[in-house]
């Protein structure tokens, strides 16, 4: 009965130090409770910069390095909710270079934010931008879930060819019944 009595100890105790090192270490943290393995390497540079689209609106781009020299096959992750800022972190420790773009109207980014309407045009965009950096070697994903994943479905059909893969995970797939049946999402309905 000794033993059980410290469980609570000990498990109280475990859930500090999760909460501290998700403070200090979020992506170690998050590593570690969803079990993947060890990161290869250091976060190398980061940077941030308003990328600015056909229109002029800009959007905040935040850009993450492996550390040492690349180039590195790239992700793009273009993003509403700000949630997978730390993802883009954790892959660049396993040897991506991966770029987190606020979609327009949120967070840091210019514009005004109307579900699905600007997604095509500025993820092509995006896109141009991406495929010529110095930093990327023309082998490139897109990733997300949710709304993340219906911005790649958006520019799906003009992807350049340095996209290889796409990973639309838990995204919407009739989208003509979600975007255009009735007027849903468009700006004025």
């Amino acid at each position: 009965m000794k033993n059980i009595a410290k469980i609570p100890t000990l498990l109280g105790f475990s859930i500090v130090c999760v909460i501290v090192a998700a403070y200090y270490k979020p992506e170690t943290a998050i590593r570690v409770i969803l079990g993947l393995p060890s990161f290869e390497m250091e976060l190398g540079n980061s940077s941030s910069l308003q990328l600015e689209m056909h229109d002029g609106v800009r959007l905040n781009t935040n850009i993450y390095l492996p550390h040492g020299e690349g180039p590195w096959p790239a992700i793009l992750i273009r993003d509403p909710y700000d949630y997978f800022a730390l993802l883009c972190k954790m892959l660049s420790r396993y040897g991506y270079a991966c770029v987190h773009q606020d979609v327009r109207g949120r967070y840091d980014s210019t514009g005004d934010w109307y579900p699905v309407i600007n997604e095509r045009q500025d993820g092509l965009d995006t896109l141009d931008w991406l495929v010529k950096q110095e930093w990327q070697n023309d082998n490139i994903a897109t990733l997300g879930a949710s709304y993340v994943g219906l911005v790649q479905w958006a520019m799906i059909d003009e992807m350049p060819e340095q996209v290889k893969t796409v990973v639309a995970d838990f995204s919407h797939g009739d989208w003509y019944e979600i975007v255009q049946k009735n007027g849903h999402f468009v700006k004025g309905s």
